[in-house]
């Protein structure tokens, strides 16, 4: 029983291979843009998945270096958040989410939502807690 993925030939993913790992910046960029193309036709193993996206924050480090010290870390915060957070909250096949958690919501969000809606508007409240 042969399987389905998302790359023509053996050719084609060792071609791939080698311009993610390239120390030419066009290859590197030729090989997230090819990854991007096989997510499109089907869902692809993580490990390529986190390798494209690791490769694409590498690329776009070297182009933030340009910016201030505050600006470059919120933005390389923004350029690695997603796939970071998208190899987290990926659990394997055909395994449920545990009953009452959310992909995307972990406990500790959970957590911070009960605190506010709990937290009183008393101003007096808040004197209390900081004397």
């Amino acid at each position: 029983m042969s399987r389905s993925v998302a790359w023509t030939g053996t050719a084609e993913w060792v071609q791939v291979y080698e311009w993610l790992y390239s120390q030419n910046e066009t290859d590197q960029h030729k090989g997230v843009a090819r990854v991007n193309a096989w997510q499109a036709r089907q869902k692809l193993p993580m490990a390529i998945e986190a390798t494209a996206a690791l490769r694409d924050c590498i690329l776009k480090d070297r182009l933030l270096c340009a910016l201030s010290e505050q600006e470059y870390n919120r933005a390389l915060a923004l350029v690695c958040e997603v796939p970071v957070r998208k190899s987290i909250n990926t659990a394997p096949e055909g395994q449920d989410m545990a009953e009452g958690e959310y992909e995307g919501v972990s406990d500790d969000e959970d957590m911070d939502r009960e605190e506010i809606d709990n937290s009183s508007d008393d101003p007096e409240d808040d004197q209390e807690d900081v004397m």
